[in-house]
């Protein structure tokens, strides 16, 4: 698994250094360090991490990452940060906050920010080469690449939740939350007791 893993940030690094427009923009150190957590195992945490869920993710399930950039250089630079990767299909990003990093260029700063993301709707099986990932990066002016760090994500599956989510409609209404067909039956007794009062009453 560790050999996969290493596999999985080779691709994303990958991906983030051959970003188009001004490749790398030289004078910036970027690194990354996780906030741990019981989801994930996190690996090079602080140079260039790798968050590994541990579990599978849940569809439609809201997940935040915690994490601090950090940024030394001896300029200004305002960043913004960008995910790339097919798994932000499955680990669908919602956004970061702060969303931009901007630095003085007084040395070196970092921020904490905390990503916003949601399981995909699209349910699969952990499998052999099931692995889907992602990367979080820096993206500077002219979309270029801050530094050649990244935070990698990774994630074996999506499965369904445990229990369906509340519905809708009358039957929510209904503190014994009977189903509709229990409800229809309850209406049609009901009715055909009040028809057999109404008769008993004229005759």
């Amino acid at each position: 698994m560790k050999l996969l893993h290493l596999s999985v940030l080779a691709a994303l690094l990958t991906l983030v250094l051959g970003l188009p427009a001004a490749a790398q923009d030289g004078g910036v150190t970027v690194t990354y360090t996780v906030t741990a957590s019981d989801l994930y195992t996190v690996t090079n945490n602080g140079t260039e991490p790798l968050v590994t869920f541990n579990r599978c993710l849940i569809a439609n399930q809201v997940y935040t990452l915690d994490f601090a950039v950090t940024v030394a250089t001896d300029r200004s630079v305002t960043a913004t940060l960008a995910t790339v990767g097919e798994g932000s299909f499955n680990f669908i990003p919602q956004g970061f906050t702060p969303a931009t990093i901007q630095s003085t260029g007084a040395g070196t700063q970092t921020v904490n920010v905390r990503g916003t993301f949601r399981g995909g709707p699209n349910v699969f099986p952990r499998g052999p080469d099931s692995e889907d990932a992602l990367a979080i990066y820096l993206e500077g002016p002219d979309e270029a690449v801050l530094g050649d760090a990244l935070l990698g994500v990774a994630f074996a599956c999506v499965e369904a939740p445990a229990t369906p989510l509340p519905g809708t409609g009358v039957a929510d209404g209904i503190g014994t939350r009977v189903s509709l067909g229990a409800l229809a039956i309850s209406v049609m007794l009901l009715a055909g007791g009040y028809v057999l009062r109404r008769r008993g009453h004229t005759v």
